[in-house]
């Protein structure tokens, strides 16, 4: 679902409330502007609309939120801060460094850049978005959303209601299909 964040951050501004954007699926392909909507962080990972491997999430975040941080995470892998501090001070991870995630997402930012950045990225996503919807369409699956709510990144289909469908014999189907494929390469 393409939640409508300019009016969300708005509405968060209003209040005096913090707002965390959960872009995981979105990041790269639809435009967040941290100028035009105001938030205190925003959390994306190197795969996905990137198109980088998967393996390292990332935050960007507010410092002043961020130095408001110290002392509250319960989590030693997870505490921002301490890793934010850290790495200034030595220049290097906490922990082990997932360095080929780091060097793989350098290269897709890379090509992400080459490609013309998030419009560009973004129209890609939407075109196949539209390709899927219409070839799901043919086939008897309609989305789930309606198309003003659904984002171009993920997308979810009923059922079709052919009373020949059923979900655990194409289930079972795909998986020898998929296992058969794994053998043979």
């Amino acid at each position: 679902m393409l939640n409508p964040l300019p009016e969300i951050a708005a509405l968060c501004a209003r209040l005096g409330k913090g707002l965390i954007v959960d872009a995981m699926s979105s990041f790269g392909a639809i435009e967040i502007d941290a100028r035009a909507m105001p938030f205190d962080a925003l959390v994306a990972a190197t795969g996905k609309c990137i198109e980088g491997v998967p393996g390292m999430g990332f935050v960007l975040m507010k410092k002043t939120v961020l130095e408001g941080c110290q002392g509250n995470s319960h989590s030693l892998a997870l505490d921002l801060h301490d890793q934010y501090t850290y790495m200034q001070k030595t220049t290097q991870w906490r922990f082990t460094p997932p360095t080929h995630v780091v060097a793989a997402f350098r290269t897709a930012l890379d090509q992400y850049l080459e490609e013309g950045g998030q419009p560009v990225r973004g129209e890609r996503y939407r075109r196949n978005y539209e390709t899927l919807v219409r070839g799901m369409a043919a086939l008897g699956f309609r989305p789930f959303l309606s198309p003003d709510v659904q984002a171009p990144i993920i997308v979810t289909f009923h059922a079709p209601a052919d009373s020949r469908y059923d979900f655990r014999k194409s289930t079972k189907r795909c998986v020898r299909a998929a296992t058969s494929c794994t053998r043979a390469s």
